[in-house]
């Protein structure tokens, strides 16, 4: 789920106008001197028991899905440019195009932003004049299936001794 988030972050950063390639780690950013930036920067992961249950498939393939765990991951984006206006504008593309979630092997991975925090040139490391970093979470889960027994699996003894005692009873 963390390379999947990531990768779907990534792309949305490069659709919304990022230019550069994304950068993914810390030291990375920080020894960076363009002033058109884009980051996407893991910061941290935690879980937590559920046992929340959902039965899904068709009638007569029916499967029990327990979420064993309520899995976030949170992730900090960078967009840095040369002035506010152009900032603004891909901060707002990027919003748009993350959505609210996406897919991810039949399990929907909920995307919440969290905050969004705006710095200029005197208040920050990089070399863009002004940049915003938004936190978001990645929501999904870790998942046991269970399926159900079908009828016809179900293979039933009968005691033909007890069945003709209780029959002459």
């Amino acid at each position: 789920m963390l390379k999947e988030c990531r990768e779907k972050l990534s792309l949305a950063l490069k659709a919304a106008g990022i230019k550069t390639n994304i950068i993914t780690t810390g030291k990375k950013l920080a020894t960076n001197y363009d002033s058109h930036i884009g980051a996407v920067l893991f910061v941290k992961e935690s879980l937590e028991r559920d046992g929340s249950k959902k039965i899904y498939g068709e009638r007569d393939d029916r499967k029990k899905r327990t979420r064993i765990f309520k899995r976030t991951v949170t992730f900090n984006i960078i967009i840095g440019e040369r002035d506010y206006n152009t900032t603004e504008a891909i901060y707002e593309r990027f919003l748009s195009i993350i959505g609210s979630g996406f897919y991810l092997n039949g399990d929907y991975i909920y995307l919440e932003v969290e905050e969004s925090d705006w710095v200029d040139e005197e208040d920050s490391i990089l070399k863009a004049k002004v940049a915003v970093q938004v936190s978001i979470n990645c929501v999904g889960g870790m998942y046991k299936d269970t399926e159900y027994t079908k009828i016809e699996d179900i293979l039933i003894n009968v005691d033909k001794e007890a069945e003709n005692e209780r029959k002459h009873k």
